[in-house]
């Protein structure tokens, strides 16, 4: 029945293929489709095509947004050559809809491809329209140039105010293809930048006079096209991306990725400053975006960084370094450790002073406080002086023989104390610059109000730029008086000169090959869509019929995995579609709260083809204000059980990047969870315990000092190797000493959580496999192993990879028979055997990921589906008995497959296996990360084979896509929402978690899944930036800082997760990129400076989650306090005091629950000397315990360190102290 089902859906796929349709993805809908055949309005055409976008305007400021497009007769397929071209202007209609406003087409027939811009140029507060008409010898000799339509009452007019020509002819062959519009020179005039993509060139013109008119006239301010030539000229953008206040014009041409960069070094005079030429050979990429680059201060050093989505379908990225070469510090005592040394106060009766550590800050017969600076000895403290708004000033002057040049810049920070209760008034960091005679010719600031300062040292910092007309710098710190009586102090004032060129230093090796996300492109936009705050990339495949989202959601912008990316719009199929260049609206085109991305189909001739689409981006509503949990969890899931992020795990930014849970290795009846640390090269052991509500942390292994590679664990397994009942927990280390996969075995004392000091064993085979004597090359990243009897002999198999190294693939190991691990021994007496190994080479190659086991056709006979980064290949091997395996010849038909040729993909986490039609087989599901390449992450595939079929072999068959719902493989279970449907789980950003439920009948056809969203995370983690303008009208934006579940766990070895045992069914997500605290910004007009204000307040995030466990069965809002995971950093022990001492000192510690410890004293060789308290049972709280010198004997000890330490459970906190006679 199932072949059947598959010939009837291919045959439906083919007639939808060519019935064409558009079909979306990823949280998008395609809100409107915008089709003019036979429209009245675009009669001139004999074809039609929309070749440029613009969207998002209010150009009448009505309200309602506008798009601006233009039409091209000459490139769609069938179209004249010369061709007319046109320009449009459609308006929302607030609901969805789009009405025509205006339009224009040029009089006579030209050349293809005609620029698009608008903007202000004369100032008068009437918009203007740029259209480029390219000239076409004979055809429009008087009628080519750039038409400039000005707005007349709000309108624009049916011909065009001003043609521009340049001065040219047509036998010059002025292209304008793109223009940007700005005052580039800082003359009070705003420049025309034009590219010229027939004689490649660039032209900046500005007008002769103020207006702008039939008579008005334009100056060339410059020309060139020296360095322009070598390709075609598309795109150009305006920016000061060294942070040296004169603009850059940046002009890309399209020869292997070249680029022109002049800048403006005075009125009407412009630089060269670099000429980058063939950085990248590769399909000979260029820009098609035709307005603007995508500038962004992406690592928070001043200046700005860029991608570009290039022609050949790839993403590149420029690291700019202009600012990253600092000075030295240059202020000798901004520490205040030489009195005042230098300084300087305004005014000079404000009250400053120096102040000690050690000073007492408050003596109220109950506490006393006594200060300690920020660094070294002393610090200034800062009165709050006078009325309301009055400064208090402490700084360090430049003048004279040491004053600042003209362009300086540079770094300035500080530290600043708010003192005790300090609420009133502002601390401001600055640099003010004056005049020989003190009048003030500017200053940047950064500052907060004194309130919303941490009790504590803050740092503060600010990038400065001595502007035109200095002559004397001060840098330093000012309390703005609230009206008060505070004080702040002020320590460690730095001040560091950056040298360099500026953008003149830039070279080739700062751009850097991203990824692929298409085989060509024409553009594309960068924005912020979703409203994460995470840079968002939409970009068009050209004629592969496809519109691509990639964001931006890691660190390391050169790291291919530090992006997601996915298909949102695809048509593939006949008529052929083409996408041209698209806008990511800024506005809310139709003010339903969702942003839309505006896309021109270049190729739209028939007609059921749109010029213009429309894609509304429609995944959930904020929660800013938080409360309203309903937007976070689907109905009758709640939020069971949140873990804080560990300062003891090193509060690593990545969060857990594994995790298993549900086993009971100890047989205390009490469920465990294990983590991976990146910080500590270690995993961690937590335990369920009921009386106090919490997940307790019990074991970690021993911290990894050195490793050869940092990201390590990655994955971690549970099993038992030996076969003795005794539980394993196994992980892949890079420890320099001890390469290999590191085994601690349980000691077998119930409830004891005891796995070790160092381990039972280390498996060293894939070391000697990959990387022979150099165990260097064993990098441990791997980010799944398996342990599990696959060949049916009574023991366990560990199950694992080989990524790095030659040979790669998978490899089967086992204990010799008869061989038996015993704890904390450090191994070395256990034999390992090697059951079966694969070349990777010989099977479709590429990087392994995941090794899993499966019976795919219900024999009885377990196979291992291997899956590799290599276009998604997978291949299959079985066990057909004990230590015995087969797998198909290699080079033969079926023996591997990769269903995503050529876009090369991966399952990042690899797959879950499960037979979810109840058929004995089992089914393998993959979630498709979507690798360097990217274009269709989130996609879900299934493997599932008929009984009978060769498992050896793998195909198209058995090989099917059912969906687009997450980018990292979860989990499979049942018995959800009161029905035993499978749900297949998935995770990405946003929404968190997806469930695609089984309904039937077939797993190889997406229709026979429901996908429902279960968690879209914590949509009340947000950012803010507050703006008060010149009016006092406050607008507020949010940004998204939420993380996502990189693991989802649904059960252990069959059972169903349920911590609590309350028959409510739960799943664990370990959460990476969860940031720990929040900065909200405010900017506020200065009408003083005419400048904003910046005030940055950083808080804490309250939900720092690492772990989020949600129940299935119970409403969010139920009156159950959530489960916690307590940290390790909750248990503490303090020094002891006194110390030294002789004969008592006193030992304080904290437990965070009630539970059992104990305190033991050990000598300087670990032999134990006396114990304190022996596993009793303390209440949470804190604790103190003597001890006399004494040993277990009651004899005194002899002079010497010792150590003390706080013992529960496997964990162990350890201090020492020095007994002095």
């Amino acid at each position: 029945m199932k072949k059947m089902l598959i010939l009837f859906l291919s045959t439906l796929l083919v007639s939808a293929a060519y019935a064409e349709d558009y079909h979306p993805g990823a949280d998008f809908t395609v809100a409107n489709k915008l089709m003019f055949h036979g429209d009245p309005n675009f009669s001139d055409f004999s074809v039609l095509g929309a070749q440029s976008v613009m969207a998002g305007m209010d150009f009448d400021a009505d309200g309602n947004a506008e798009i601006l497009f233009t039409i091209d007769e000459t490139l769609p397929p069938g179209g004249p050559d010369p061709g007319k071209v046109g320009v449009y202007l459609y308006e929302s209609d607030g609901n969805g809809g789009y009405s025509y406003v205006w339009h224009f087409v040029s009089p006579d027939p030209g050349n293809s491809l005609p620029g698009l811009g608008h903007g202000d140029i004369d100032a008068d507060g009437n918009h203007e329209i740029y259209f480029g008409v390219a000239p076409a010898a004979g055809a429009n000799d008087d009628t080519w140039g750039t038409y400039i339509f000005e707005q007349e009452g709000g309108s624009f007019p049916a011909s065009a105010t001003h043609l521009l020509r340049y001065g040219l002819t047509t036998a010059d062959n002025f292209r304008a293809a793109g223009f940007s519009i700005a005052d580039v020179d800082n003359d009070g005039k705003h420049e025309l930048v034009t590219i010229d993509r027939g004689g490649r060139r660039v032209s900046i013109d500005a007008l002769t006079g103020d207006g702008l008119d039939a008579l008005a006239s334009f100056t060339n301010e410059y020309m060139n096209g020296d360095y322009t030539g070598g390709g075609g000229v598309y795109d150009v953008d305006i920016a000061d991306t060294d942070n040296d206040g004169h603009h850059e014009i940046w002009v890309n041409t399209w020869d292997n990725f070249s680029f022109a960069i002049w800048e403006a070094t005075g009125p009407d005079t412009y630089e060269l400053q670099a000429d980058l030429n063939g950085l990248f050979g590769d399909g000979d990429p260029g820009s098609f975006n035709r307005h603007g680059f995508a500038f962004k201060d992406v690592d928070g050093d001043y200046d700005m960084d860029a991608w570009f989505p290039m022609t050949n379908g790839k993403l590149y990225y420029y690291e700019n370094t202009s600012l990253d070469s600092v000075t030295p510090n240059v202020i000798s005592n901004g520490g205040v450790d030489g009195g005042t040394s230098g300084w300087g106060f305004w005014p000079t009766d404000g009250g400053i002073t120096v102040i000690e550590s050690g000073d007492t800050l408050l003596a109220d017969g109950v506490d006393t406080v006594l200060f300690a600076a920020s660094v070294g000895d002393s610090a200034l403290s800062i009165p709050e002086f006078g009325a309301a708004a009055t400064e208090n000033n402490a700084y360090f002057t430049y003048a004279g023989a040491d004053a600042l040049p003209v362009g300086t810049q540079f770094i300035a920070s500080a530290h600043v104390h708010p003192g005790l209760s300090v609420t009133t008034g502002r601390a401001v960091l600055f640099a003010k610059y004056f005049t020989s005679s003190y009048a003030l010719v500017g200053m940047d600031s950064v500052g907060s109000a004194v309130g919303d300062l941490s009790v504590t040292w803050n740092p503060m910092e600010i990038f400065a730029n001595v502007p035109a007309g200095t002559e004397i710098t001060q840098v330093g710190v000012m309390y703005v008086s609230g009206g008060g009586t505070g004080v702040i102090y002020l320590d460690e004032v730095k001040m560091s000169p950056i040298v360099g060129n500026g953008i003149a230093d830039v070279s080739a090796a700062d751009f850097t090959e991203v990824l692929t996300f298409g085989g060509r492109s024409r553009g594309g936009d960068m924005g912020n869509i979703d409203g994460d705050s995470k840079p968002d990339f939409i970009v068009g495949t050209g004629t592969e019929e496809g519109v691509v989202w990639i964001e931006f959601v890691g660190s390391n912008p050169k790291d291919p995995t530090d992006y997601m990316s996915t298909t949102i719009l695809s048509s593939k199929g006949e008529p052929l579609d083409r996408y041209y260049p698209l806008d990511i609206s800024e506005t809310d085109m139709d003010g339903d709260g969702k942003h839309e991305v505006v896309i021109a189909n270049l190729f739209s001739t028939e007609a059921s083809q749109p010029q213009i689409i429309v894609l509304e981006y429609t995944s959930f509503s904020w929660d800013v204000a938080g409360g309203n949990e309903s937007y976070h969890l689907a109905p009758n899931w709640s939020i069971a059980g949140v873990g804080k992020a560990s300062a003891t795990l090193g509060n690593d930014p990545t969060g857990a990047r594994a995790s298993i849970a549900g086993m009971d290795m100890d047989m205390d009846g009490k469920h465990e969870v294990v983590i991976t640390d990146y910080v500590g090269g270690r995993v961690v052991v937590y335990e369920m315990d009921m009386a106090n509500n919490a997940f307790d942390v019990v074991w970690a292994s021993p911290v990894v000092e050195s490793r050869n590679h940092s990201y390590n664990p990655r994955t971690v397994g549970v099993g038992d190797l030996d076969g003795d009942g005794k539980h394993e927990i196994i992980f892949p280390s890079s420890n320099t000493e001890a390469e290999g996969y590191h085994i601690y075995e349980w000691d077998g004392v119930m409830g004891s959580d005891n796995y070790g000091e160092q381990p039972s064993a280390i498996c060293a085979v894939e070391v000697a496999i990959c990387c022979g004597d150099d165990g260097a090359g064993f990098r441990g990243d791997h980010e799944r192993i398996t342990l599990f009897d696959i060949d049916g002999d009574g023991r366990q198999e560990l199950i694992t990879a080989i990524r790095r190294g030659s040979p790669r693939g998978a490899l089967v190991v086992s204990l010799q028979e008869g061989d038996d691990l015993v704890h904390n021994s450090g191994g070395g007496f256990e034999t390992w055997v090697t059951e079966f190994q694969t070349n990777s080479n010989t099977y479709g190659g590429g990087s392994p990921y995941h090794a899993l086991p499966a019976d795919l056709n219900g024999d009885g006979n377990y196979e291992v589906v291997n899956h590799h980064w290599n276009y998604f290949n997978l291949y299959n091997f079985s066990s057909t008995g004990p230590d015995t395996y087969v797998i198909a010849d290699s080079g033969s038909a079926g023996s591997y497959y990769q269903p995503t040729y050529p876009s090369d993909e991966f399952s990042l986490f690899g797959g879950f296996a499960s037979d979810v039609d109840g058929d004995g087989n089992h089914e393998v599901y993959y979630a498709d990360y979507g690798g360097s390449w990217g274009v269709n992450a989130g996609d879900i595939y299934v493997v599932d084979y008929d009984n009978g079929e060769d498992v050896t072999t793998i195909g198209p068959d058995q090989v099917h896509r059912i969906g687009n719902a997450g980018t990292f493989s979860g989990d499979i279970g049942n018995g959800y929402d009161g029905h035993d449907n499978p749900y297949i789980f998935s995770s990405r950003s946003r929404p968190n978690v997806t469930a695609l439920e089984y309904i039937g009948p077939d797993p190889s056809s997406g229709s026979s899944y429901l996908e429902k969203v279960i968690y879209w995370g914590e949509l009340d983690v947000t950012e803010t930036t507050t703006t008060t303008d010149e009016n006092g009208d406050v607008a507020v934006s949010h940004a998204f800082k939420w993380g996502f579940p990189s693991r989802i766990l649904t059960h252990w070895e069959g059972d169903l997760l349920d911590f609590d045992g309350d028959n409510k069914k739960e799943i664990l997500l370990s959460f990476q990129n969860v940031r720990d605290s929040l900065t909200h910004t405010a900017y506020t007009w200065n009408a003083t400076d005419s400048k904003y204000d910046t005030t940055l307040t950083k808080v804490e995030n309250e939900k720092a989650w690492s772990f989020v466990l949600i129940e299935n069965g119970s409403e969010q809002l139920a009156a159950d306090d959530p489960i916690t995971f307590i940290a390790p950093e909750e248990y503490r022990l303090e020094q002891n005091y006194p110390n030294p001492f002789n004969p008592n000192t006193t030992i304080q510690y904290t437990v965070p629950i009630d539970r059992k410890v104990s305190v033991k004293i050990y000598n300087v060789n670990g032999q134990l000397v006396n114990t304190l308290i022996n596993n009793e049972l303390v209440s949470a709280g804190t604790h103190k315990v003597m001890w006399n010198g004494k040993n277990k004997n009651g004899l005194s000890v002899s002079t010497g360190m010792y150590f003390y330490s706080l013992e529960w459970a496997g964990m162990k906190k350890v201090k020492s102290m020095t007994l002095l006679k």
